[in-house]
């Protein structure tokens, strides 16, 4: 038997896609979309809902749109103030488009599109309800891990009767491409569309999984972050309490003005004053504390800028070292 061929007002979507047993609200606002809806609510209120292969073209002809869609209903529809349409619609089954093009009526022109409604396939046997039972289990897991649908959705897909209309609502709920959507919505037999459908949630049941620990790892950070700085703030008001943090500020002040005292590399300059950030941020009496005081006294202690005028008499070095150091010839006549 061939399937039914109707022709209906065809609305070009944006960035999304309807299947068939899903219910959304779509903002509409070109004109020749607005008048393909006032078409179809003259009518039985029904329209073809087919997606644009570029969803960024403001105008679209009918070359620029996929060949597969859905028959909708149009439960909805609320005037917008800024003269946008904001539609209710429900989609009600798989169409193939035969041919769409451009018709003026009432001095306004819309998308009219002759379609062939395909059917929806329900008869399950043992293979497509075993695909579905997987589908199901893998929904489940992938809901649980992104916390992103209601628990009781998954319960009543799993009461549905009309198997073929399960993939298709499920489908509105991933976060998949236009490009993915589309592929999904031309498959009408169903056990390549649960198939696919299985393949996908298994990856996006990986990639959940990951960004899951990634955000535990994130969070565990941010939560030591905060509690390294509450308890860094809870030790310089018990400093300032005991009269510490006073000292500490006016011994680093101290370091600085030795600091602009000395010709040293800024590279060195640098390494001081970062060990000087260190030094503020801890209890004066750590032992680590210490062993950055003995370090940047070190560094201070060091000559720099200042050099000694050197001699290469050799005859006076050997003076000084017949002076200094009795014997040791071999080792003098080296030097």
């Amino acid at each position: 038997m061939a399937n039914l061929i109707i022709t209906k007002p065809l609305l070009a979507l944006r960035g999304v896609l309807i299947f068939p047993g899903m219910i959304a609200n779509l903002d509409v606002g070109r004109e020749k979309s607005i008048a393909a809806i006032d078409a179809a609510e003259a009518t039985d209120k029904q329209i073809i809902l087919v997606g644009q292969k570029q969803p960024e073209q403001e105008n679209v002809a009918a070359d620029d749109l996929y060949e597969w869609g859905v028959l909708a209903n149009i439960k909805q529809k609320l005037q917008l103030p800024n003269g946008a349409v904001r539609l209710l619609v429900e989609g009600l089954e798989r169409v193939h488009v035969l041919h769409a093009a451009d018709v003026h009526d009432n001095e306004r022109d819309f998308f009219v599109g002759e379609v062939e409604i395909v059917p929806a396939d329900d008869a399950v046997d043992a293979e497509a309800e075993g695909l579905r039972r997987l589908l199901l289990d893998a929904f489940e897991q992938w809901t649980l891990l992104t916390k992103k649908v209601n628990p009781d959705t998954v319960q009543s897909l799993k009461s549905r009767a009309d198997a073929s209309k399960v993939p298709d609502i499920i489908v509105g709920y991933l976060p998949l491409s236009l490009t993915e959507k589309e592929e999904l919505l031309e498959m009408a037999p169903l056990k390549l569309r649960l198939r696919k459908l299985y393949e996908i949630l298994v990856r996006e049941q990986e990639i959940a999984d990951v960004a899951k620990n990634i955000s535990e790892q994130v969070h565990q950070q941010v939560e030591q972050n905060q509690k390294e700085y509450y308890l860094r703030e809870q030790i310089k008001a018990i400093s300032k309490e005991l009269g510490e943090n006073e000292d500490v500020q006016a011994e680093i002040a101290d370091y600085k003005e030795q600091m602009s005292k000395l010709k040293m590399p800024q590279n060195v300059a640098e390494k001081i004053n970062k060990e000087l950030g260190r030094l503020a941020k801890m209890p004066p009496m750590t032992p680590e504390g210490a062993v950055i005081r003995t370090y940047i006294d070190s560094l201070l202690a060091l000559p720099w800028g200042k050099f000694t005028k050197d001699n290469f008499d050799i005859d006076k070095a050997q003076d000084v070292l017949d002076k200094d150091h009795y014997g040791l010839k071999k080792v003098k006549e080296r030097i």
